[in-house]
């Protein structure tokens, strides 16, 4: 059994911790010195796998290599001043051993005539089986968040081209002269595969959106050429004018995107076959860190402005929400959405406000 037992314990409860098969440690720290060990059961020799002179009298430095014996020292010396229960997980390094353990100790201060003495129980349990699998379900779940991460971002990617297809074909099949030989079938074809192949994508975004809210798409990017690239969509030929002011902007660069291509896609639509004129301003809060973003179109406008958001939202998969879906949208997105109308000439004006900020 080994010696330098503790103070206070009888030889019968000396007796009873060695037979314990829990490792059990006392250390002992005088003022102004390190502390050190100066008894530990059976258990704990067996898991140290350290001779018992090697142990006693020892400070942690010294029992233990490297950092985590360095770790354990700062832990007995916290315990030491601030007399005060403490747990940590620690890692043994050395030739024979190595594993991690879940550290529980209790000090308890002690004082004589000459000094104060502070001692410490200690005991052990291995969790490194536990604290393994931890770590594998962390690397899991960031692959799965990447995964999800990467499957939005391509969805995201792919639903501009295919809707510019959509929109191509209708306008080929709007002017189109069928002279029986398939190819206004085939046209037709077109467009269903890429209605079809706009639902999936769809999907895959409201999926993502849903199951991983927090998919990081908040970056730097340029909002006049964003306002472009969607109009295009919508207006493949050229047959409207879009006016946006410039401006380099921080935000969520998917949510921006889906808003504008609605606001977009009901104007040209619902205005067919006028030719609009789109102007889109930006500008940021006092606080900025909300984006403003007013549209303004000379189309029929809206019947009754006020009523546009009164209905309830439908459950919608498929590609171009309707604006009562797209209040849903940005209010998920952290903003609000109005419309009005021009005060003196026919249109719309919408209104919406997101997170971010203007840059330059």
């Amino acid at each position: 059994m080994p010696t330098q037992s503790p103070n206070n314990l009888s030889r019968e409860a000396l007796e009873t911790i060695s037979r314990l098969p829990v490792p059990i440690f006392f250390i002992q720290a005088e003022e102004n010195a390190e502390p050190c060990f100066s008894y530990l059961n059976k258990a704990a020799e067996e898991g140290i796998k350290k001779r018992h002179e090697e142990i006693i009298g020892k400070t942690a430095e010294q029992i233990f290599d490297g950092a985590s014996g360095i770790a354990f020292g700062q832990k007995l010396n916290e315990i030491t001043k601030d007399q005060s229960p403490i747990s940590f997980i620690f890692t043994l390094h050395n030739a024979n051993y190595r594993s991690q353990f879940q550290v529980s100790m209790v000090a308890v201060p002690k004082k004589s005539e000459h000094c104060r003495k502070i001692s410490i129980l200690a005991t052990a349990v291995d969790v490194t089986e536990g604290q393994s699998a931890l770590s594998e379900s962390m690397q899991m779940a960031l692959l799965v968040s990447e995964m999800e991460s990467f499957m939005a971002q391509s969805a995201d990617e792919l639903q501009a081209p295919i809707e510019h297809l959509s929109v191509l074909s209708k306008e080929l099949k709007a002017n189109f002269k069928d002279l029986g030989d398939g190819k206004l079938q085939l046209l037709d074809q077109v467009e269903a595969l890429s209605k079809d192949t706009l639902n999936m994508v769809s999907r895959v975004i409201t999926r993502s959106r849903a199951i991983n809210p927090n998919v990081d798409v908040w970056q730097r990017y340029d909002f006049k050429q964003l306002c472009q690239s969607v109009f295009e969509l919508f207006d493949p030929l050229g047959h409207h004018n879009l006016i946006v002011d410039h401006a380099w902007v921080s935000g969520d660069i998917r949510t921006m995107r889906i808003v504008l291509a609605t606001i977009f896609e009901n104007a040209l639509r619902h205005n067919l076959p006028k030719e609009l004129s789109v102007s889109v301003n930006i500008n940021q809060n006092s606080a900025g860190d909300m984006l403003h973003v007013t549209t303004l179109d000379n189309g029929q406008g809206f019947r009754d402005p006020i009523t546009v958001f009164l209905k309830q939202p439908k459950k919608q998969t498929g590609p171009g929400l309707s604006l009562i879906n797209l209040r849903e949208w940005v209010k998920d997105g952290g903003g609000f959405i109005t419309v009005s109308a021009p005060a003196e000439e026919a249109g719309a004006v919408i209104s919406f406000s997101l997170p971010g900020k203007i840059i330059s």
